[in-house]
């Protein structure tokens, strides 16, 4: 098959058998036409995967003159002339391995175990307060670590829950520390002493635990539309007694000092809390003064990453869940969502004060101008576990830091029970907190979904996937392949 009216070549590609005058048959060829001989490398390249080993039949047509036309540089010099064309056979083996493939590549990729050095910034591995194993697991979109502090071996599921225990981790430590001291001595003796000494039982008691390692978003992602149990009160409040006697307050203004989130599921973190909150307020300890064990500001690890992100945390540390869950239902019912989707996520135990105030301000930040975003609130209500919740309250970060820092976010819809959103020229951006994605079928399934679906009536003129991790060189081929744009890391962690 040539062209007549200039030089051009066809590369033919298929897993290898005997290369002969005629290029072989078989159900996988693969063909591309090149106008440019130069491009024939990065043709083989794109047309076949890492480790495969293929034959290659090279087309040279000429201009239909009769004349041969010179091999393009490069491509070898053992060419036969033709009347009309030059054929060349070679073989191409890539990484290493032999040149004859014995069967094609899988149609899709198993999720991978990683290495944490590979998957991590070398300062997150190790510290004076904790460890993280070398092996990762990836299923579900998140990586699984496995974390060794003070307080002993866990499994943590996400990136970003790793790096909220970690600066757990080292609070705890800090916390310790000052319990050795002269001065928490003396104030638990005043505690003791003081007219609330009856009470502390009730004031210390830790709070209900949540499991480190629930499934992950895979769930989220394939499922539509389940619904759950709800409570009024969430899991991580302190209890009623607590509040009442101010307790709390002095917790929440040490865990902002600690740059920690006052509500963590962490329950070691709660039992150390618990015990320095109640020397400070019952035993009267001044411990605020050098308390702080991060640095880079006051922000709590959620907002990471949003304009005046200090003054949410400042937030926290003010208010009381139930002036949080108040302020929180008139800025909800401010952007009109029905109340009936602003109760059922109310009602969701999973979402601490703090998670559900970071949420209501990432879709508060997107604006007025943004359609939709009920679809959002919705879609969080569904969360079953700690981990769905972090989950969705990143994906509206996310959305949020789109529309903050790359362009409008015109409006939010579903997408088979995923919230997505997208831009004015109707091209779908889809934000996901995933830490690795292989090109598994349930990826491949969801992406060619993607590209077919519709904003209204109208069908989305691009896709563009915002993930705060990394796809895999195959996922990231795949994508190309099909028009998808990716941007990995995005907005930091």
């Amino acid at each position: 098959m040539f062209f007549r009216d200039r030089p051009h070549a066809a590369l033919e590609i298929f897993p290898p058998c005997t290369l002969e005058a005629t290029p072989c048959q078989s159900p996988d060829l693969r063909w591309v036409f090149l106008p440019d001989a130069h491009r024939i490398p990065r043709a083989v390249h794109e047309l076949t995967a890492p480790g495969e080993s293929w034959a290659a039949h090279l087309f040279w047509g000429g201009p239909g003159n009769g004349n041969t036309l010179d091999a393009p540089s490069g491509l070898g010099k053992d060419a036969r002339s033709m009347k009309t064309s030059l054929f060349l056979a070679i073989l191409i083996g890539f990484s290493g391995a032999s040149l004859r493939s014995q069967e094609a590549p899988p149609a899709y990729e198993t999720p991978p175990v990683l290495q944490a050095s590979e998957a991590l910034n070398p300062l997150l591995l190790s510290g004076l307060h904790h460890q993280v194993g070398e092996k990762v697991t990836t299923e579900g979109y998140a990586n699984t670590y496995t974390l060794t502090t003070t307080s002993g071996t866990t499994g943590v599921s996400g990136t970003g829950m790793l790096l909220t225990r970690i600066r757990e981790a080292n609070a705890i430590a800090k916390i310790a520390k000052l319990k050795q001291g002269k001065e928490f001595t003396k104030a638990v003796g005043d505690a003791a002493k003081s007219p609330l000494a009856g009470a502390k039982s009730l004031i210390t008691a830790p709070i209900e635990t949540i499991g480190n390692v629930p499934r992950g978003a895979g769930r989220i992602f394939s499922r539509i539309g389940e619904g759950m149990k709800g409570g009024n009160r969430s899991e991580y409040e302190d209890r009623t007694l607590k509040n009442v006697i101010g307790y709390s307050k002095a917790k929440r203004r040490l865990a902002y000092e600690l740059q920690i989130d006052p509500y963590s599921s962490n329950k070691v973190l709660q039992d150390q809390l618990n015990s320095l909150a109640w020397a400070n307020y019952a035993g009267g300890m001044g411990v605020t003064a050098g308390l702080t064990v991060a640095s880079g500001g006051t922000a709590l690890i959620a907002v990471k990453g949003l304009k005046k992100a200090d003054d949410f945390a400042a937030m926290i540390r003010d208010s009381t869940p139930t002036d949080l869950r108040v302020a929180n239902r008139k800025k909800l019912e401010a952007m009109k969502i029905p109340k009936e989707a602003i109760q059922a996520f109310f009602e969701n135990v999973w979402y601490s004060p703090t998670t559900e105030s970071a949420l209501v301000l990432f879709l508060e930040r997107l604006g007025p101008v943004t359609k939709g975003r009920v679809t959002m609130v919705k879609a969080a209500a569904t969360a079953r576990n700690e981990f769905e919740a972090v989950f969705y309250t990143q994906t509206a970060r996310l959305m949020a830091l789109y529309h903050q820092d790359v362009g409008i976010v015109e409006g939010i819809t579903n997408f088979h029970g995923f919230p997505v959103c997208y831009n004015a020229r109707d091209e779908l951006i889809v934000p996901l907190d995933w830490d690795y994605a292989a090109w598994t079928q349930q990826v491949a399934t969801a992406v060619d979904g993607m590209r077919t679906f519709k904003i209204g009536d109208s069908p989305v003129t691009g896709v563009h996937l915002q993930v705060s991790g990394k796809f895999s060189d195959r996922a990231k081929r795949e994508l190309a392949v099909r028009g998808v744009t990716l941007t990995e890391n995005a907005f930091g962690r």
